[in-house]
């Protein structure tokens, strides 16, 4: 997956404006630690959009309206491109370029940081900013990983399971 080929995407700028990232869950798995702080997790599902290219772009999407809290005048002046640009250098996406990893590889690392979370007192889990108790993922529902980084303190991952493309990220101010 390379995120610099944006302009191959059908219509690009279409993408940005036309609001399926409405259509995202957002998950936050956060505790009151430095070294686990949160961990996010945005998810579509595959009837919204059949495509890797166009689920990632709404769920980035997402991410920065989450944390920027981008109103539609900014989503209407900015060009894909320059939106690629904005989440790789504000730290939202490591890379533009993603390598395949195994589903094992990426649980692994899944399961390290929802525990290390999940062993800090007062950790909550949300969705879509209300609390949240089930299971966000079970790896037999994950088919293929494309990593975007893998480093001890910061991952990020897009997944494709049977239903629904995911992204996950996790940092930790360490």
């Amino acid at each position: 997956m390379d995120l610099l080929k944006i302009d191959e995407y059908p219509t690009p700028q279409n993408l940005l404006l036309n609001k399926r990232w409405k259509e995202t869950d957002y998950y936050e798995l956060c505790c009151k630690s430095e070294l686990w702080g949160c961990a996010f997790l945005v998810v579509i599902n595959k009837q919204v959009t059949a495509t890797a290219n166009e689920a990632i772009l709404y769920m980035l999407e997402r991410l920065i309206i989450e944390h920027e809290s981008w109103d539609e005048a900014i989503q209407s002046d900015i060009d894909p491109k320059s939106f690629i640009t904005f989440i790789v250098a504000g730290g939202y996406i490591s890379s533009y370029q993603g390598r395949d990893v195994s589903v094992q590889e990426f649980w692994n690392n899944y399961e390290e940081i929802q525990n290390g979370i999940y062993n800090v007192p007062n950790f909550e889990i949300t969705k879509n900013g209300h609390k949240f108790q089930d299971d966000i993922l079970k790896i037999d529902d994950i088919l293929h990983v494309v990593c975007f980084c893998d480093e001890w303190n910061n991952r990020q991952y897009f997944l494709e399971c049977h239903d629904k493309w995911g992204f996950f990220s996790w940092s930790t101010g360490a």
